[in-house]
Order: structure tokens, then C-alpha cells, then sequence
């Protein structure tokens, strides 16, 4: 959990933005984002699940080699059609939530204010 954000997001990020135009799709972005995430945690995370599960050994480079291909794909559908569209779903819900609680309260200012 850590990794994500200090050292393969920043990695991940730099690599989007060497990638992509100013004048990108966000959407273009954001798949790139994802691809790259993906990549970085797969390889990453790999290896550490390999060493936590079997300790460091000989075969741990053919093992990485074995198991990484799967893990990848397996972590890029898993991003790119059920994670990410459920955050995405997830905020744009948060922020019509959060506008509905404030958008009143601003209307009731105008319209106080109006009345006087």
C-alpha cells in the first residue's frame, strides 16, 4: 500500500505524462494511468508474493517469470473494468451528493439575501 503511491504512482504518473499531449482525452490518460499502475504493482508485487510465500530461493527469478504474465493480466482487467468504474461511479455519486447538501444552503443565501 505503500509502494502505490510513493515510488509506482510517481513512476506511473511521469510515464502518462511522457505518453500523452496536454490535449489528450482524459480518458487516454486515464488508461494510460491504469497500464502503467498495473505494471509496476504487477511486477512489484509479484516478487514480494513469491518471497512471503516461499522465502528468498534459487527459483524465485523462474517463478517471477512464470507467474508474472498471469498476474499482469488478471490485474489489468480487474483495474481497467470493475475497479475504476466503480471509483469513478463512486466519487461522481459523492460529489452530486456533496453539491445537493451545499446547493441549498447557497440558494437560501441568495434568496435571503434578495429579500431585503
Amino acid at each position: 500500500m505503500v509502494l502505490e503511491p510513493v515510488v509506482i504512482g510517481r513512476i506511473a504518473e511521469a510515464l502518462t505524462a511522457k505518453f500523452t499531449e496536454p490535449t489528450d482525452s482524459f480518458n487516454s490518460k486515464v488508461l494510460f494511468r491504469i497500464l502503467f499502475t498495473v505494471l509496476g504493482m504487477s511486477i512489484v508485487m509479484t516478487f514480494i508474493g513469491d518471497v512471503i510465500s516461499n522465502g528468498f530461493h534459487a527459483e524465485i527469478f523462474g517463478n517471477w517469470l512464470r507467474n508474472w504474465p498471469r498476474n499482469f493480466v488478471i490485474a489489468l482487467i480487474a483495474e481497467s473494468i470493475v475497479i475504476q468504474p466503480l471509483a469513478r461511479f463512486a466519487m461522481v455519486k459523492l460529489h452530486e451528493a456533496q453539491e445537493k447538501k451545499t446547493t441549498p444552503a447557497a440558494n437560501t443565501q441568495i434568496h435571503g439575501q434578495n429579500s431585503l
